[in-house]
């Protein structure tokens, strides 16, 4: 029907496109306010305003937003969590998401390459009074994971996760399916990456994501469901 409106009025055609394609991104948006209209979203002044300041920023498009978020404090609590790794502070939106949602005995060790981003959030810590909670590292991640093998601390997560660079996701798996306790769970975000993967799965970084979505569905001892909430968030329960 389109081939045929545009062969025999292409203007019109045009015409009637963008205005379906406006109706569709509006039925999208009314959708996505309906449903964080109707999820137990509480966020602290500390972590609004740090969402604020994100936002702001250069690389702003890299911060977790709400609905990951909330999604973290749901597992969270279903998992009875206490101690949570997270790969890729960045600001520490969700890092200050976890840290105010953990038990007061409870720790966030979250690792990060630059101090830079990482201390934009470190105020926000302090004000909401949650610092005691958080640990952060800064060298490259893979060298921090190493580390906490190195010392023994294998299955002592209760959850983790990972929204860093992309090209290392399969080598994040593999830590964290060591570092994770069974009954554990642990989360990618970005899975989708900008919506683009299912197009490109043989390039890279979009086939480094594509490995961790393919090895979850079929890795023996886990359970995976990949949701296509925020940018695609990789859900994996480790039940072995």
């Amino acid at each position: 029907v389109t081939i045929l409106c545009w062969r025999m009025e292409p203007g019109l055609c045009l015409i009637w496109y963008i205005v379906k394609l406006r109706r569709s991104l509006h039925e999208k948006e009314l959708l996505k306010t309906y449903a964080m209209g109707h999820s137990s979203i509480a966020e602290s002044t500390a972590l609004v305003s740090l969402r604020h300041i994100t936002r702001d920023h250069p690389e702003g498009e890299m911060e977790s937003s709400e609905d990951v978020g909330q999604l973290l404090v749901l597992l969270m609590d279903m998992v009875k969590a206490r101690k949570v790794l997270e790969i890729g502070t960045f600001t520490g939106v969700a890092t200050l998401k976890i840290a105010e949602n953990l038990p007061k005995d409870g720790k966030v060790v979250s690792l990060d390459i630059d101090e830079t981003f990482v201390g934009i959030g470190r105020p926000f810590f302090e004000e909401a009074k949650v610092a005691d909670k958080i640990d952060i590292k800064i060298a490259k991640a893979v060298e921090s994971l190493q580390g906490m093998v190195d010392k023994g601390q294998e299955g002592t997560f209760d959850m983790a996760f990972i929204d860093a660079d992309k090209y290392n996701y399969p080598l994040y798996y593999e830590y964290c399916l060591k570092l994770v306790r069974p009954g554990g769970v642990i989360v990618f975000d970005n899975s989708m990456f900008s919506r683009k993967l299912p197009w490109n799965t043989h390039k890279k970084p979009f086939s480094c994501i594509h490995e961790v979505n393919e090895r979850a569905k079929t890795e023996a001892g886990v359970t995976s469901i990949l949701l296509t909430i925020g940018d695609g968030a990789l859900i994996i329960w480790k039940h072995k």
